[in-house]
């Protein structure tokens, strides 16, 4: 090797060469940095640094150091330090809380405020706001525990500054939401202010940012209701939400004639289940404070300039639905420069914001969803975007989600169960439209109700549907309008209720209809019109997604879940080679000179098409040498077949009437059935493609078994439901060899293709999911605002054999050891240190930073105890619990 000083034209690389020769058991060290973006000054200063190797190395070591420090400290606080006899386990639960933070941030200084902070947050969204309140915000000093400055807001009484107060979530060290190889998904990437400090900053793909804030609400429960209003805020009045969310606001999608990928719509995907589950975990944790809030108005829209069209537009096209307000788009830019992110919500005619109770936010998603239902089929996925899995991108507009459609079955559960504890004659208060449109879609199911009996007809199945779909445009149009926030009425929750329950019904029946003859479910349908006014159903092939769905739902029985996972064991979905579940069954595709191939009594059954042929009119059609008749190979779909049949010159005697040109079509779209295509998952073979094993559905589908597990303690299906759930935890590759998991298993791993290992290591919505059946294997619950410990699906292996020590990080920042006896684990929640250890008899001991401990046999904190470690108040400095031999530890 040469030393080089320019290359000019060629490729050139930085080498370094060097002789070593090792002793035995000798060593040698060196280091490969890249210190990239400096100034000519820092430069030279580096060159001065270099005149002195050994400081500039104990500089570097230190620095390694520092910050291998720093980023324990941040898993410590997210509660991703374990330790158990399975250094594997551990590892990749540090692994997958790590990843969490990255993609959805931490909150570093835990409860505790920047007060200058959350002025600029406040100036960022509203000007007028910080104007009004910056002498009393000021007033709060350099921090204040979030619990007062929330409490601050509300004694000031202002409805955007409890807003704001609520939704600030002094977020550090995300990294980024979605895929940065797609054109649609720009994220700037800020970890540090100018100065060096933390950039208190994020920003997300919505479909993301939300996921992973579920686990980190677990280690910080006091965020949940302002995570909840951050996505309630960022949700339309026609019940959507955009697709980005950051700090300072939200963004959408917008046409770009230069880019071929761009387009706008709404994703209609996991926006139910993400709220849900936010939901879910306030409610237990603080069941009384959001009851409170059901009446609260102090929530609001975003506006996104999209427009859905109407009923009979979306009919006629279902893949073009919306269209883009620009009026609307440069009204919102407009305001927002002026006002701050603020100017971007949903405002009135009046020219005033429009503000909600939660209970009419909690309904809007609903109601949006459920004016798109197809009876027995599913939620009509219409808006232009897909589901969660976008390799099924193909299925938008003649899609029908039965995935959806179980995650709402849970969501109206919920609702109607949160509303049980309020007597029928109680009223709560709605803006007159969502009102309008509770009553009319309350009305549609009663008017069907009897077809849940007999089933539904083609006719009937479209009548219902269509009814729903214009009662949903109606309610869109007074939105457009500007109607929402005018008048209001108030509503008997009696009324609210009756309404859930109907629409529980007819959820449930069309879950059930779409059981498959083999015990599992369908997991996408297509609509098939059927003349003027009926619609068919077309069911694909089974996917994953719909079985963890229906197991997600709380719609089947215990031995429906037991026989659904022996169904699913026995399916094509199950990849024996990896011991886990394909997305959906691998098939062989036909070759090249096997499409397009035309059936020839289809071509004679049309008279003009024939005549164009004997014509030597080609444009359409032409016969190849071997006689097999061809449509143009330059169609792509039915809307190029149909340009060209108009283009067709009368002077050629080629002119064709309507009815020729649909029956040319229909067999154009028999020949190759593009309304079955789903996308990349029936052409692909890696990502979600055909016979890939994608790990986050699978992990999905471990925290779903996990769920009915606990559902079946003690049944006699429990044992038959757990031995499934080890079966698949084991599967998803913690145990197994990299020879045999085609990589290191410590890190989540995106998919593992037929023809390779596992690919795309750790920025994967997988750890949230792992993350969470983690816990629940640990046996950490919460329910009525108390903390419990049932570890039902915790293995006795786990116990370490022998005495060991945990290193930890306490809440005061020190580093701190616990002393483990034999026979023990230990973990944090909340950052509090929990031990578990084998014992004779259960009992469970809490001991407090002032010295003092009690003891109980129930293992499970007292309200006031749980509150103190949801908070992190540092009051409870050890939970000990030891597990005896009534534990239903597995061996």
């Amino acid at each position: 090797l040469k030393t080089e000083h320019d290359k000019r034209g060629v490729r050139c690389a930085y080498l370094v060469e060097s002789n070593i020769r090792l002793e035995a058991s000798g060593s040698e060290t060196w280091y490969v940095v890249a210190d990239i973006n400096r100034s000519a000054e820092q430069i030279e200063a580096l060159r001065l640094e270099f005149a002195d190797s050994e400081a500039l190395i104990r500089s570097l070591e230190r620095d390694v150091s520092e910050n291998s420090k720093a980023l324990r400290r941040k898993i410590a606080k997210s509660d991703g330090v374990q330790s158990s006899s399975q250094s594997l386990r551990d590892a990749r639960h540090y692994s997958n809380t790590m990843f969490n933070i990255m993609r959805g941030g931490i909150f570093d200084e835990g409860y505790r405020i920047d007060v200058s902070d959350f002025k600029a947050y406040v100036g960022s969204w509203n000007r007028e706001a910080l104007r009004r309140h910056q002498v009393r915000i000021e007033a709060l000093g350099d921090s204040v525990e979030r619990s007062r400055l929330v409490d601050w807001a509300e004694e000031i009484g202002d409805s955007v500054l409890i807003r704001l107060a609520t939704e600030y979530l002094p977020l550090s060290f995300s990294r980024r939401h979605g895929d940065p190889s797609r054109p649609w998904n720009r994220f700037s990437i800020e970890t540090q202010d100018e100065q060096g400090a933390p950039s208190l900053d994020y920003e997300g793909n919505w479909r993301d940012i939300f996921q992973n804030w579920e686990p980190l609400s677990f280690s910080y429960p006091e965020y949940l209701d302002g995570m909840i209003s951050r996505f309630l805020s960022a949700s339309t009045a026609d019940g959507y939400n955009p697709y980005r969310v950051t700090r300072d606001g939200f963004d959408w999608e917008t046409l770009n004639p230069e880019e071929p990928w761009s387009n706008i719509g709404y994703w209609g995907d996991h926006q139910i289940i993400y709220l849900l589950k936010l939901l879910e975990a306030f409610q237990d944790r603080q069941p009384e404070k959001l009851q409170s809030l059901l009446n609260e108005t102090r929530y609001v829209y975003a506006d996104i300039p999209y427009r859905i069209r109407g009923f009979d537009a979306i009919w006629a096209n279902p893949r073009e639905t919306v269209d883009y307000a620009d009026e609307a788009a440069e009204s919102a830019a407009e305001r927002s420069a002026s006002l701050g992110s603020d100017g971007k919500l949903l405002q009135n005619a009046s020219g005033h914001v429009v503000e909600a109770s939660l209970l009419e936010k909690l309904l809007a998603p609903l109601l949006s969803k459920l004016s798109n239902f197809v009876p027995e089929g599913g939620i009509w996925m219409n808006t232009q975007r897909p589901e969660w899995n976008d390799a099924n991108n193909a299925l938008v507009g003649y899609g029908v989600s039965v995935v959806t459609l179980c995650y709402t079955y849970r969501y109206l559960e919920f609702l109607e169960k949160l509303l049980q504890s309020r007597g029928n004659e109680e009223r709560l208060e709605l803006d007159l439209r969502v009102a309008e449109l509770l009553v009319s879609q309350s009305d549609i199911f009663a008017k069907f109700e009897s077809e849940l009996k007999r089933g539904f007809e083609e006719s009937s199945r479209f009548a219902m549907l269509s009814e729903l779909g214009r009662s949903g445009q109606r309610f869109r149009e007074a939105v457009y309008a500007g109607e929402l926030g005018g008048a209001k009425t108030r509503i008997d929750i009696g009324d609210v209720r009756e309404f859930l329950g109907l629409a529980l019904r007819f959820a449930g029946h069309s879950i059930d209809s779409n059981r498959r003859s083999d015990g599992m479910y369908h997991s996408y349908n297509l609509l098939k019109p059927s003349g003027d006014r009926g619609v068919e159903i077309d069911r694909l092939p089974e996917m994953l997604e719909g079985q963890v769905a229906v197991l997600s739902s709380k719609r089947l029985g215990l031995d429906d879940v037991a026989d659904l996972l022996d169904s699913l064991r026995a399916s094509r979905l199950y990849r024996g080679d990896v011991e886990s579940y394909t997305l959906y069954p691998d098939k062989d595709l036909p070759r090249f000179l096997e499409k397009n191939r035309v059936d020839e009594k289809g071509v004679n059954a049309i008279p003009e098409l024939r005549s164009l042929l004997d014509r030597g009119v080609t444009k359409i059609m032409s016969k190849d040498v071997s006689g097999v008749y061809r449509f143009n190979g330059d169609f792509r779909n039915s809307d190029d077949v149909a340009k060209a049949l108009d283009s067709l010159q009368s002077d050629d005697g080629a002119r064709l009437n309507d009815a020729a040109k649909q029956s040319i079509l229909s067999l154009f779209e028999d020949t190759f059935n593009h309304r079955s295509f789903t996308g990349r998952s029936g052409t692909f073979f890696a990502y979600e493609g055909l016979g890939s094993v994608y790990w986050h559905m699978v992990s999905k589908l471990i925290l779903a078994i996990q769920e009915n597990c606990i559902r079946a303690k003690g049944t006699d299906l429990f044992d038959r439901l757990v031995d499934r759930y080890f079966e698949t935890l084991d599967g998803l590759g913690l145990e197994k060899s990299p020879e045999d998991y085609g990589a290191f298993p410590i890190d989540a791993y995106s998919h593992t293709p037929q023809h390779a290992g596992a690919q795309q290591p750790g920025m994967t919505g997988q750890v949230k999911e792992d993350i969470l059946s983690r816990f629940s294997e640990l046996g950490v619950s919460v329910a009525d605002g108390c903390l419990r410990f049932d570890p039902i699906l915790l293995r006795t292996g786990e116990f370490d054999s022998e005495a060991k020590s945990f290193h930890y990080i306490a809440l005061d920042g020190s580093e701190r050891t616990l002393s483990l006896p034999s026979g023990s684990l230990a973990f944090t929640y909340c950052q509090t240190p929990i031990c578990y250890r084998l014992g004779e008899r259960s009992e469970l001991t809490v001991e407090f930073e002032d010295g003092h401990a009690v003891s109980r046999e129930e293992l499970s904190l007292t309200r006031e105890e749980s509150v103190a470690v949801f908070t992190r108040s540092g009051r409870i400095s050890r939970i000990g619990i030891t597990l005896g031999s009534d534990s239903l530890l597995r061996s």
